[in-house]
């Protein structure tokens, strides 16, 4: 099959990937037991995990239905699903599909089907998703890029360099330009002073004079004058 034909040219029918490595999962429960003790909370867990990848492609197939499209990968697609289920993924089956890798061994006493997710994911996104995304943006054009751009995929998304980028450049966008570093007030010249209340009491008072090598208009303080004082209470 050939990307120029009216369906996606994936290359392996997606419910047989799953059997596939629900299989192996089993086998290699059976012949290489691990020591590890799955408890009966971990098998329920597994069977609450199988109910939802069910849930999620019941959702999938009702959105389907409602759009009047095909399910099947290698069908002829009329138009794009986005509503229901596909508003916060854009492959519920798929993700669906993970959880009963995991869930099916799991619900049997058997934890190979967790490792086995990181080849699943892997293979899926590589012989499926990628030749049914390029279908669809080449059928639907900025129709099926902007759905990509909103609708992300929970743990099957390939790489996230592009949205890492993206966000960078939408940060550095925002980000406020930086105010030049301002001259410290003393090198003017000037006599800096604070007071600390009009009426301190008994304390240590000390005139603050401008340092030398400054203005020597600033060194010359008249005698008759107040001269501001920073007082310091013990």
């Amino acid at each position: 099959m050939s990307e120029h034909k009216d369906h996606a040219s994936v290359k392996i029918h997606p419910p047989v990937l799953l059997v596939i490595h629900i299989a192996v999962a089993y086998l290699l429960g059976r012949f290489i037991v691990l020591p590890i003790a799955v408890s009966p909370l971990f098998k329920n867990f597994g069977l609450g995990l199988a109910g939802i990848g069910f849930l999620l492609g019941m959702f999938s197939l009702y959105a389907f239905t409602k759009a009047r499209t095909t399910l099947n990968p290698h069908g002829s697609v009329t138009s794009i699903v986005s509503t229901g289920i596909y508003r916060f993924t854009r492959n519920p089956i798929y993700l669906g599909m993970v959880f009963m890798l995991i869930s099916f061994p799991l619900a049997f006493g058997n934890v190979w089907g967790i490792p086995l997710v990181l080849i699943f994911i892997p293979l899926m996104n590589k012989l499926v998703i990628e030749h049914e995304e390029a279908y669809l943006e080449k059928k639907f054009g900025e129709g099926y890029a902007g759905y990509k751009s909103r609708v992300k995929m929970p743990l099957l998304q390939k790489s996230r360099r592009a949205t890492d980028s993206h966000r960078i450049t939408r940060w550095r966008s925002r980000a406020r330009p930086v105010a030049p570093a301002r001259n410290p007030p003393w090198s003017s010249g000037k006599v800096i002073v604070a007071r600390f209340g009009r009426d301190s009491p008994a304390g240590w008072s000390t005139p603050m004079k401008a340092a030398p090598g400054h203005s020597s208009a600033a060194r010359r303080v008249s005698s008759s004058m107040e001269i501001p004082t920073v007082t310091i209470r013990s």
